[in-house]
């Protein structure tokens, strides 16, 4: 009865132990699949903004631009944009990241730039009205923010 009892408790760790070795190798195969598809995910990525660049200029005066970016979301693993704002190679300021794929209206573009500060536009749609927000160019904060809906160039005033 012993030896039996012996036997069986032999049997237990081998087979637990066995069993821990497929988890581990089931998981270190998950792990090298979620690498190869995070990475053919980066090749897309990489390949579609070289045939489809951010089209809009992120040029300001004083040696100020906008750089476009895309990013991984370290939680989820999502793609995001955004544009940042630099003064020369010092990063000033990320704006609101959205999901890469979207329009890149959505994620801004410069509607006017002056000396110190320039306004960034956030289009949702034709048709829709455009968010905008005006920026100090030295420091990234929001000066104003509001909507645009239409301009009338006749009577030379913005609504």
């Amino acid at each position: 009865m012993k030896i039996a009892n012996a036997m069986f408790v032999l049997i237990l760790v081998l087979a637990s132990c066995q069993n821990k070795n497929v988890k581990s190798k089931n998981r270190n195969n998950n792990t090298a699949t979620n690498i190869e598809e995070k990475r053919a995910d980066s090749i897309k990525v990489h390949s579609y903004l070289n045939e489809n660049p951010y089209p809009y200029d992120t040029t300001l005066i004083n040696g100020y631009h906008l750089k476009h970016k895309v990013s991984r979301d370290l939680e989820y693993g999502d793609f995001l944009q955004s544009l940042t704002l630099y003064e020369g190679s010092l990063k000033i300021r990320e704006f609101s990241p959205s999901s890469f794929g979207l329009p890149y209206k959505n994620i801004g573009y410069v509607g006017a730039d002056f000396e110190d500060s320039f306004m960034i536009f956030y289009s949702f749609g034709s048709g829709n009205e455009h968010l905008f927000e005006l920026i100090h160019k030295k420091t990234g904060q929001l000066i104003e923010e509001g909507i645009w809906v239409d301009d009338d160039i006749i009577r030379n005033h913005t609504y």
